[in-house]
């Protein structure tokens, strides 16, 4: 057992000071007591500062970390989603497993020390680069889990469904053949990817990549053929460009088109969902969906900005990503989630509510709590019985001096140095920010050697 005395405690409900925290040899909390007298602290308590709970992602594409910084040059048509894609597409054919692990390990790493407890690794690159199966199928997978257990950080595999290259079951292109499944290959895949997942301690879920991949009959097998607790996760209404050849193609908008013929509940996670109509948030809400919400992906990709204070309004519940990785700082996400509603609407404090009046509280909060549904493993919260899984800030970092108790959170999001974190606890096991950089900088060799191999150039 390790006994920590803290300072001060959010346990995602509220804050308490002069805490005494136990942990197991699980990782689990088993006392939690404040307001403790100096005369009840064990001389062997580790004294830690400022306590939040950890955050999800809840999108990521781990591969994607190779090409951060390498799509901003301008591209024949001016630039676009659909370019970016193209230079994705090169990067995607290259790597192979081993690099996968060195990229993914490097990523979680960085994940981690910015806050991020669990990542939902949204992952479509299942083949060789000719397209063909590896041996066992689950290679690539299997390179993820390495990296997340190398960071000692939680994973949810989401393995991805993807058959086609766009609406009306158009066949995949060359570039997508490393991704292709049919629906029995898929569900063959996630039979012998499960038991994988489970002796290492993951989670797993399923992931469809888009309904402009698969069909929604195709959904509907998967769902007949899985555990009916597994999170749901899909791309969705990223583009207009999407929605317009969907309503094209079938007569409805994206959302339109699940909802009608899918049954859609709190287990899925709707990601980006940019283009909605005040119908399809209402719906999407009464059903308790979450939308992942990446804010600098989609504004790296020129995506649009979600209708956040509608969605809001309606109730509904949302987390945020990383997705490409152009940004791995889980307090960037939330500040630009902020200030994309204040550039629409011209006005300040937006997501906030009058039982969280902080900014920053409601928003890292919001995408804690309540994810379990879809992530199958993350609780949010800091109770008995709960995984010790928590962010320690370093409340006295000089960017944080002038915060105030009540402004901690609106300081962390809004105006700290990344060093204001001082150590991330996942399951019992804690890490300082000083040796998640150790780490990093022994990985470095093996960073060089693979952008020497070329795959990060895409080449």
């Amino acid at each position: 057992m390790s006994t920590y005395f803290i300072s001060q405690l959010h346990d995602g409900q509220q804050w308490h000071s002069r805490c005494l925290l136990d942990v197991d040899a699980s990782g689990l909390i088993e006392r939690l007591h404040s307001q403790v007298d100096d005369s009840a602290i064990p001389g062997d308590a580790v004294p830690l500062q400022t306590l939040i709970p950890g955050l999800p992602n809840l999108h990521s594409h781990a591969f994607q970390r190779a090409m951060a910084g390498r799509a901003e040059q301008r591209a024949s048509d001016g630039g676009s989603f659909w370019s970016w894609r193209e230079q994705m597409y090169r990067i995607a054919h290259t790597i192979t497993p081993e690099q996968m692990e060195i990229i993914a390990t490097q990523l979680y790493l960085e994940l981690r020390q910015s806050g991020y407890t669990r990542v939902c690794e949204f992952h479509y690159l299942h083949h060789d680069r000719d397209g063909q199966p590896y041996e066992p199928v689950t290679t690539m997978a299997e390179a993820l889990i390495r990296a997340s257990t190398n960071a000692g950080i939680e994973l949810t595999l989401l393995p991805v469904l993807y058959s086609y290259s766009g609406f009306g079951q158009r066949p995949l292109t060359e570039e997508q053949r490393r991704f292709g499944m049919s629906t029995a290959e898929y569900l063959a895949y996630l039979e012998t990817l499960e038991p994988l997942t489970a002796s290492a301690g993951c989670q797993i879920g399923i992931a469809l990549h888009s309904l402009r991949a698969v069909s929604t009959a195709q959904i509907n097998e998967v769902l007949a053929h899985t555990p009916a607790d597994w999170p749901v996760h899909i791309h969705i209404s990223e583009q207009m460009q999407e929605v317009r050849d969907c309503q094209q193609s079938t007569g409805l908008r994206p959302v339109e088109l699940l909802l009608e013929e899918v049954e859609v509940c709190e287990r899925w996670c709707l990601v980006h969902a940019t283009h909605l109509s005040n119908t399809e948030l209402e719906a999407l809400a009464q059903r308790s969906v979450t939308v992942a919400l990446c804010p600098t992906t989609e504004a790296n990709l020129g995506d649009g900005l979600f209708p956040m204070l509608d969605f809001i309004n309606h109730g509904g519940r949302y987390g945020i990503g990383s997705d490409s990785q152009i940004c791995r700082s889980a307090s960037e996400e939330l500040r630009w989630l902020e200030y994309g509603q204040r550039l629409i609407h011209q006005r300040r404090c937006l997501i906030s509510s009058s039982e969280r009046p902080s900014t920053g509280e409601n928003l890292w909060l919001s995408a804690s709590l309540d994810k379990q549904a879809v992530t199958a493993g993350h609780s949010g919260r800091l109770d008995v019985g709960q995984p010790a899984t928590f962010v320690e800030l370093q409340s006295r970092h000089a960017s944080m001096i002038q915060t105030a108790d009540q402004h901690l959170f609106d300081g962390l999001v809004f105006s700290a140095d990344p060093a204001a974190i001082h150590s991330v606890t996942i399951a019992g096991q804690r890490q300082t920010r000083q040796q998640i950089e150790r780490q990093l900088n022994a990985h470095r060799s093996l960073l060089e050697k693979a952008f020497q191999q070329g795959y990060i150039a895409g080449q």
